[in-house]
């Protein structure tokens, strides 16, 4: 008999030794999942801790789920939100209910626990199921990438052999022009940074209300999203101009679906100044082609007015994306209405793995 309860201070080991039932790409060693759990979860700064376990009638841990706080801003209004994350289910129990019964327990006391809302990108195969238990579908989050080694990608999708060798000059050389193009944007400098302090936080506030629905993002909520998650590794640029506008973006090199991806997880800039937003690119075009990825890619909601910008750049849109879906409790007032996406500022900023 399998049964669900909340989480337990000791509960965490043998959470942390279900990893091996995840996908290959999202596995970590035991002891450092211990600590990104405990980072996402434990510490964050955005709400309370809310997590469900299945139990066997040996006491072990077969199952597992989380809610990842987030605060967000929805036309003036602050709300607290969470994304799931981390459901894992053993094995030879994914065939059962168990996954249903998993995620029906974590959403069945947001509101007690003092969740407005769940919400966050799911993949397409998790899109039904989700629907199923209760959340509501926003709309599409449409991933765009720009691939860097045609090469490499060619050989993963192009057969016979002799199609690659015939047309790999050409795909170096339409690389190379790619290239020269994109380095002639770069008119702003641009600075690496390891923290947000006090300089940064009214920009943060006049740049994010361009947005009428976002996740916050303050000194406080950006030094703990990206310089203070164990085991990985963020790289953070600020594109500044001489009158002190600015704009920054977050990087992550990591495996995305078989390729060395180099994921653009943020990018902020005032609209109104679109050469800080073109300078920040050219630094994520540097960085893609100093570290040798296969391709760079960004998520954004659709009618994000930064896609044009991405589509310059060389951007394509992905054939598959996410969706965006929200749980809202039945005790808490309705937020969420059908069109708000288009509205709403989402980035893989809004997500627990990225």
């Amino acid at each position: 008999m399998i049964s669900i309860r909340e989480y337990h201070d000791g509960d965490l080991r043998g959470i942390a030794a279900l990893q091996r039932y995840v996908d290959a790409e999202m596995s970590v060693a035991p002891a450092e999942f211990e600590d990104l759990w405990t980072w996402m979860y434990a510490k964050n700064p955005f709400g309370p801790l809310r997590a469900v376990v299945a139990q066997d009638e040996a006491g072990n841990i077969v199952g597992h789920e989380g809610i990842m706080p987030f605060r967000l801003c929805v036309d003036g209004r602050a709300v607290t939100g969470g994304i799931t994350g981390n459901l894992i289910v053993k094995e030879e129990l994914r065939g059962s209910l168990l996954f249903p019964r998993l995620v029906s327990a974590l959403v069945k006391g947001l509101g007690s626990a003092g969740f407005d809302i769940g919400y966050g990108p799911v993949r397409p195969k998790m899109y039904a199921s989700m629907l199923a238990l209760g959340y509501r579908d926003m709309g599409p989050l449409p991933v765009y990438v720009r691939p860097y080694d045609l090469a490499k990608i060619a050989a993963l999708y192009l057969r016979p052999p002799i199609a690659r060798t015939l047309l790999t000059p050409f795909l170096n050389a339409a690389q190379g022009m790619g290239n020269v193009v994109f380095r002639a944007r770069a008119k702003v400098p641009v600075l690496r940074v390891d923290r947000f302090g006090d300089e940064h936080r009214v920009f943060l506030e006049r740049t994010t209300k361009q947005f009428p629905i976002h996740a916050e993002r303050t000194p406080e909520s950006l030094n703990w999203r990206y310089f203070a998650a164990p085991n990985r590794r963020y790289e953070v640029y600020e594109a500044i101009r001489a009158d002190g506008e600015r704009g920054y973006v977050a990087l992550r090199r990591m495996p995305m679906l078989g390729f060395d991806a180099l994921a653009i997880v943020d990018i902020l800039f005032p609209l109104v100044h679109p050469e800080i937003g073109r300078a920040l690119l050219a630094q994520v075009h540097r960085q893609a082609l100093e570290s040798g990825v296969t391709v760079v890619a960004c998520m954004l909601n659709e009618g994000n007015p930064v896609i044009p910008m991405l589509q310059g750049a060389g951007f394509l849109r992905a054939p598959e994306g996410f969706k965006m879906i929200v749980y809202e409790p039945k005790s808490c007032e309705p937020i969420f209405r059908p069109g708000m996406l288009k509205r709403w500022y989402v980035t893989w900023f809004d997500h627990d793995y990225v």
